[in-house]
């Protein structure tokens, strides 16, 4: 049939299943023209904005940075969006802080601003991003994810809202709405990928775990919104790739641990390989055919290829490079024998004869330059956004862990490829877990950036060290200049600097099973403690001279409270007024789990700082206190410890036997975000009156003040003290992000916040709570 005749009866069918009164239809140049809007009545917004006025007590956070970085070590980009007819003008979407906007992309100093701040809107992790070609209705797939917490420990894990639109995307501050496809965030539902009808730009498909979605509206009204019931018999796997059939646009191929194909006339298909398949599944579509990526169950991997709309496949190459199982592929639509591989946790690699061989056109480490230009590893997304017949002059839009790459020539053979790194100003992303200030000067700051290492704010410059995930940091009281950070370096769990910062070393951890972000905390006389299965403090005040640092280990949880050895701190809690007393949590949570068919051998391999049958393993979300030199358990009437990690612990600086508790992920009606005990844990009362469904993260009290509290959740900062009944929002000016750490200067009564994904911020603290002592 010939091809304009079939793009006709295309258009014909895709205008019979389109509703013919859409609020606002948008289609390619050749499909259906626009249709008035007709008095259908908007969405209801199933979600508040949060913080959307300010609270009683006004805050003011100023962005601290970092704002730019001349290597490419900013923070994580899961999404990109191209404009097709401008390469400057580019959608970034990241991990938790939102949609970012440049229009000068390729420019000398891009310049980039989130446009999503103004919505308030929750949740706004942007795992994908498309719009219509005249790029004014812009569409995000929202998945907040923590790694190294939960919800959301995995590639398909994390929460969301569903799909969020704007109408109005060319403009200074596009206008921001849920759409019919939306999920609660305690439901802990992601949509990871959205993918728009060639023909039609009203029907886009969107993968949300097992399912597939289609809407025929552009996600105005669940009348046109049609769960796709996908009868896959695994309803744990999550769908991740979208493609349509490159000669009948009405058959879609959808991918994730299986390979399934949909028509209207034949509903699905699933489709068998050329080779047995295990695990995740990527798909490429062009003139050529369809593309499969994947690995059977020994890491093999295959690339097939269908000539037929997936009715056969033929293997055409064994990739001959070993590579991590989350990746990102690509086939250039000129020839098919040039090929793009991005590694979910490693470089970005170029094939040119189909496959066979593979050549890296970016480097791991941004401080190792590719050709005199920053990259990084940890390939997130790829865009092919124009290819060329040898391949050479393709443009390329990467998305990594450091930031965005943008490249018009690459050439693997050779090994001359032309990268800019267009992360520029403003794409402020970092992820951090941590921020501690300097003890005597408050213009130092340092805190763990996600796969960026240890950062450091002084007077106004960032500088980063540690090419690695960095988590917690702490100055040491008697040596100011001198942090002990927490980190995932192989087999360096534990760096210092003497220096304030600017170099960074690794030293040695107790030898203990621990999680990966480790709560480490130094008192005023100089010592270091570090949460691992059970809390270690440093023999001494660690001088700054000593390159072994000796442990004493201050609890027995296994043998002294019966803690399996697997289970490992995700909170500690030092009294200031008393050096004996001392606050330990852990965090697994237990609901939903029958522990009785659990198993209580709980092996841990020393070297790998793990426990193979962790998950066997019976789960002890606790809380204990030590007194008198001895640890109790202190969790009977603690509602919430049974179902939710805990996350901070705060006591009292003048009275040892007031304790707050507070607990991540979700919870019934809000509650047990925050516990209070007044009697060492004897008794607990809920203390989370004001506070939305959201995980608390950390909690600081402000010294002097009447019980004045500052609480960081995964929407922002609220504020309580003894006079009020509820908590109050204290983010007037901050984005609605998660917020990991909080810590107070008392020295200049400021607040100084670690969120992860939009970076440092500070604010003053309430007016006229602090006192000086």
């Amino acid at each position: 049939m010939n091809k304009y005749l079939l793009l006709f009866f295309l258009i014909i069918i895709t205008r019979l299943i389109a509703p013919s009164e859409l609020s606002a239809q948008h289609v390619l140049p050749n499909g259906p023209k626009p249709f008035p809007v007709k008095g259908k009545p908007p969405l209801a917004n199933p979600f508040s904005p949060i913080c959307k006025t300010p609270g009683k007590y006004s805050s003011h956070w100023v962005n601290m940075g970092p704002d730019s970085f001349p290597t490419q070590s900013m923070g994580i980009v899961v999404s990109i969006w191209p404009d097709p007819n401008d390469p400057d003008r580019v959608l970034a979407g990241t991990n938790s802080g939102g949609l970012f906007r440049c229009t000068n992309a390729t420019q000398e100093f891009p310049q980039w601003r989130c446009i999503t701040d103004s919505s308030r809107l929750p949740c706004l992790g942007v795992q994908d991003v498309i719009a219509d070609p005249s790029g004014e209705y812009i569409y995000m797939a929202t998945r907040v994810l923590v790694m190294g917490r939960k919800p959301g420990s995995g590639y398909g894990g994390g929460y969301g809202i569903g799909v969020v639109k704007c109408k109005d995307g060319l403009s200074e501050n596009p206008h921001w709405e849920t759409t019919s496809l939306n999920f609660p965030p305690s439901s802990e539902t992601a949509v990871v990928r959205l993918k728009m009808h060639p023909v039609n730009s009203n029907i886009i498909y969107a993968c949300a775990g097992s399912h597939i979605y289609k809407t025929t509206d552009g996600f105005t009204s669940k009348s046109f919104l049609e769960d796709m019931n996908l009868p896959t018999t695994d309803k744990n796997q999550t769908f991740r790739y979208v493609a349509f059939a490159q000669d009948d646009p009405l058959t879609v191929f959808v991918a994730g641990d299986e390979l399934w194909k949909y028509n209207p006339l034949t509903s699905w298909q699933k489709l068998k390989l050329a080779n047995p398949q295990s695990g995740s599944v990527d798909i490429a579509s062009n003139k050529f055919g369809l593309y499969v990526f994947y690995h059977n169950s020994d890491g093999r991997f295959f690339i097939d290829l269908s000539t037929d709309n997936g009715n056969t496949f033929k293997t055409i190459t064994y990739p001959r490079t070993p590579a991590i199982l989350n990746y990102e592929y690509r086939v250039n639509s000129e020839n098919p024998d040039i090929m793009y591989w991005g590694e979910g946790q490693g470089i970005l690699k170029k094939s040119v004869n189909a496959g066979k061989d593979w050549g890296y056109i970016t480097n791991y480490a941004p401080t190792s330059p590719y050709h005199g230009t920053s990259t990084h590893g940890d390939i997130r997304v790829i865009k092919l956004m124009r290819s060329s017949k040898d391949g050479k002059n393709d443009i390329i839009y990467a998305g990594t862990d450091g930031g965005i790459l943008y490249s018009e020539k690459t050439d693997s053979v050779s090994g001359e490829t032309i990268w800019k790194n267009i992360t520029g100003h403003g794409l402020n992303i970092a992820h951090f877990y941590d921020i501690n200030v300097h003890p005597t000067n408050p213009n130092i700051m340092a805190g763990g950036n996600a796969d960026n290492g240890f950062m450091t704010y002084n007077s106004g410059s960032w500088h980063d060290d540690v090419l690695c995930d960095g988590y917690t940091c702490v100055f040491n009281q008697l040596h100011p200049d001198t942090i002990y950070g927490t980190a995932n370096c192989g087999s360096n769990a534990l760096f210092r600097s003497v220096d304030a910062g600017k170099t960074w070393k690794g030293i040695n951890m107790p030898n203990s099973p621990s999680r990966a972000v480790r709560p480490i905390q130094s008192d005023r006389n100089g010592y270091i403690y570090v949460g691992c299965h059970d809390i270690y403090r440093t023999l001494d005040t660690v001088t700054s001279k000593k390159n072994h640092l000796n442990w004493e280990r201050i609890s027995d949880f296994t043998g002294e409270n019966d803690v399996p050895i697997c289970h490992t701190l995700t909170a500690i809690g030092l009294s200031s007024s008393d050096s004996t007393v001392f606050y330990a949590g852990f965090g697994d949570p237990t609901n939903n789990i029958d522990q009785s068919t659990l198993s209580k051998d709980c092996s841990w391999t020393a070297a790998e700082n793990r426990c193979p049958g962790e998950q066997l393993c019976p789960l002890s979300n606790k809380l204990f206190v030590k007194k008198k030199g001895h640890w109790s358990d202190i969790s009977s009437g603690l509602e919430g410890v049974r179902k939710t990690v805990i996350t901070s612990i705060v006591v009292d600086p003048l009275h040892p036997e007031r304790v707050w508790v507070t607990f991540g992920g979700f919870s019934a009606s809000s509650k047990n975000k925050v516990m209070f005990s007044s009697d060492m844990g004897r008794n607990w009362k809920d203390f989370s009156e004001g506070l939305p469904d959201f995980a608390a993260d950390c909690m600081v009290y402000e010294n002097g003040s009447n019980d004045g509290l500052y609480l960081g959740t995964d929407v922002g900062v609220f504020y309580r003290n003894s006079s009020l009944t509820n908590w109050e929002c204290f983010s007037e000016n901050l984005p609605v992000v998660i917020v990991n750490a909080l810590t107070i200067i008392d020295s200049t009564k400021e607040i100084v916040g670690a969120t992860h994904g939009r970076g440092i911020w500070k604010s003053h603290l309430v007016e006229g709570t602090f006192h000086q002592k």
